[in-house]
């Protein structure tokens, strides 16, 4: 299966504006959503930068893999755990600030930091990063049509309910805040200590 920005748009009851590629600012200055996805709105096999994910083990010298160091290898293989063949949708996020104040600090935030956006840093591991697309909306209750789109893109994939151990959301998204028991659900992913 296959989730497209027009599945997105349908289920939402509005169109997106944009899109302008990773890194370039978005214009807009008010509250609302944005959603990166992959090079040409065309499904794209996952390739990382070595680089970056080197770059990310240095940093964070504390990092472990389970009870492992981390090395490319091993971090890699986590990762992939949580990509979907043909995947399109890369991160979905909300901001009550300007949408282009918000996506720039997405932008600059280096891979393992934790300010000024630490949210959604896998996709900074990603070959294909600044060919990504991204595409946004000034919306009222911006929070709010985030936990549809992401609960949305969930029911694509699976009967289940939402746990920890049944959460399936774009690969660079990590959480989800559930609304209506407001609780805040992670990826049961065994990466420790991965941002400084």
């Amino acid at each position: 299966m296959v989730i497209l920005l027009e599945d997105i748009e349908d289920f939402i009851g509005f169109k997106l504006e944009g899109s302008l590629r990773w890194g370039e600012k978005i214009p807009c200055k008010k509250q609302g959503i944005y959603i990166v996805l992959t090079p040409n709105k065309k499904a794209t096999n996952l390739i990382f930068n070595r680089g970056a994910i080197n770059l990310w083990i240095k940093k964070v010298a504390n990092m472990e893999v389970g009870t492992e160091k981390p090395t490319f290898e091993n971090l890699s293989t986590e990762l992939k755990r949580f990509w979907f063949n043909n995947e399109i949708i890369l991160y979905v996020g909300q901001t009550s600030q300007p949408i282009r104040t918000r996506v720039n600090q997405y932008y600059k935030t280096e891979i393992g930091e934790r300010k000024p956006h630490s949210g959604g840093y896998w996709i900074k591991t990603l070959a294909f990063l600044n060919d990504c697309l991204v595409f946004w909306k000034a919306c009222d209750h911006p929070k709010e049509i985030e936990t549809k789109i992401l609960t949305f893109f969930h029911h694509q994939f699976s009967d289940k309910n939402i746990s920890k151990e049944n959460l399936i959301i774009p690969f660079a998204n990590l959480e989800i805040h559930l609304q209506n028991k407001n609780q805040k659900i992670r990826k049961n992913h065994i990466l420790k200590k991965a941002r400084i």
